[in-house]
């Protein structure tokens, strides 16, 4: 054998023994992960039924002797000249529906200075007719100055306040006791107004006496209306067109406010008058009880 060959072999084992054998590398585990509990499902909830809302039952008509309450209708003054138009209110009516209160207040004209002047009116829906001291009228004494330069007396709304109250007390009437008023459309002289229930009433209206704006005979005899509800079911005359009042030039339908109950009503006409340098617009009412087809 050659003698090179048993040497190497020999110098390799005396090699590996002369290395110690390398230790082995540090390894740093993994974590173990953790494990989320599964969550407890949350219970569906139970759908809740439908209810189906019962409707709403049709609202009566307020009866007789129950008060609305609110705050009286007044349309504004106006005093510029030569045209001038009165204050008017319209106060309510009486607990059980069949009177009414208004008012007309008066600035003066111009011509004099103690002019203005309060009238106040209790009028029976039912007859068309103030009620007995249904009528009160607030002014000063003279058309001029007292002696002591003013007005006598020197203030009217004291006075007025007074004796509105005791007129109110003693027939009833609630101050504040109304319903908005409908108010009247003229549609090329075709004229209505839309019940509280919706339905839509003509009215015939027309002049029948229509003095010229002068002091001349015809004036101072005053003009007339004829005024009527005319619903399809029949005619209700309201004004027949025979009283004349003086001075009155013209009218025409404005307003109409209904009693609570709805069973009378209180048609408020405007008034043309001769006045002082032009003319004056006032106001007057018709009350009427209504049919029971309206």
């Amino acid at each position: 054998m050659d003698p090179l060959r048993r040497i190497v072999p020999l110098a390799l084992l005396l090699l590996l023994a002369a290395c110690p054998p390398a230790e082995p590398e540090e390894t740093t585990p993994e974590p173990t992960p953790e494990v989320t509990p599964a969550a407890t499902p949350e219970p569906t909830p139970e759908a809740t039924p439908e209810v189906t809302p019962e409707p709403e039952p049709t609202p009566e008509p307020t009866p007789a002797g129950v008060v609305v309450e609110g705050e009286p209708h007044v349309v504004p003054e106006v005093v510029t000249m030569p045209g001038m138009a009165d204050r008017f209110t319209f106060w309510g009516w009486s607990g059980d529906g069949l009177r009414y209160a208004f008012e007309t207040y008066r600035a003066g004209e111009g011509a004099v200075e103690c002019d203005m002047k309060y009238e106040v009116f209790v009028v029976d829906a039912e007859t068309d007719a103030y009620v007995e001291g249904g009528r009160l009228e607030v002014a000063h004494e003279s058309p001029e100055p007292g002696p002591s330069g003013v007005c006598v007396p020197k203030e009217l709304e004291p006075l007025l306040e007074e004796q509105r109250a005791a007129l109110f007390e003693a027939h009833g009437i609630v101050p504040g006791n109304l319903n908005p008023p409908a108010e009247v459309k003229d549609k090329g002289g075709a004229y209505s107004f839309e019940m509280p229930n919706g339905e839509v009433v003509p009215l015939v209206f027309r002049i029948l006496h229509e003095p010229p704006e002068s002091m001349g005979e015809e004036a101072a005899a005053g003009a007339a209306y004829y005024l009527a509800l005319n619903p399809s079911e029949g005619k209700l005359v309201v004004e027949n067109g025979r009283t004349r009042r003086p001075y009155v030039l013209s009218y025409k339908p404005r307003l109409v406010f209904f009693s609570p109950a709805g069973r009378h009503a209180a048609v408020v006409m405007g008034r043309t008058h001769t006045a002082f340098e032009g003319t004056r617009d006032s106001w007057m009412t018709n009350g009427v009880a209504l049919p029971d087809y309206l």
